[in-house]
């Protein structure tokens, strides 16, 4: 699994906002992480203080700064690949780094983007956005 999946759930409504800006010569993949750089959204990394939401189509590489649709749902749950270790129960609750644009590192705590909501058999960690951030800034 290379980009977080969307659990769909009956009540809960997905937004898609294509209000956002894209930086020129920057690549995005649908399913990365999105924040916001200098008032352009852009991949996350592994210093992301917060989320804006995920890329909900492909962006190219190129010399433009255009619009970029981004799907919003601060109540939604995604599945996500992790790093360090399989998640546990003992995960659950708390607020984690990433590792790149697509994956949660559970060693790391400094900024804190995504909360573990909970955990698949497979060991990869069901996620949310992280509403009260205890570190970092809008």
């Amino acid at each position: 699994m290379a980009n977080p999946v969307r659990l769909e759930y009956p009540s809960q409504v997905r937004r898609v906002e294509p209000m956002w800006m894209k930086k020129a010569s920057v690549a995005g993949s649908k399913g990365d992480w999105l924040t916001i750089v200098a008032g352009y959204a852009l991949r996350a990394i592994t210093t992301t203080p917060f989320v804006i939401g995920i890329l909900g189509a492909t962006w190219t590489n190129d010399a433009t700064n255009s619009p970029v649709s981004v799907e919003t749902d601060e109540l939604g749950i995604y599945k996500m690949d992790v790093t360090g270790t399989l998640v546990q129960a003992t995960h659950v609750g708390n607020a984690y780094d990433f590792t790149d644009h697509v994956t949660l590192n559970l060693s790391g705590t400094t900024y804190k983007p995504l909360v573990v909501v909970g955990v698949m058999p497979d060991g990869t960690a069901l996620v949310r956005i992280n509403k009260h951030l205890s570190s970092g800034s809008l």
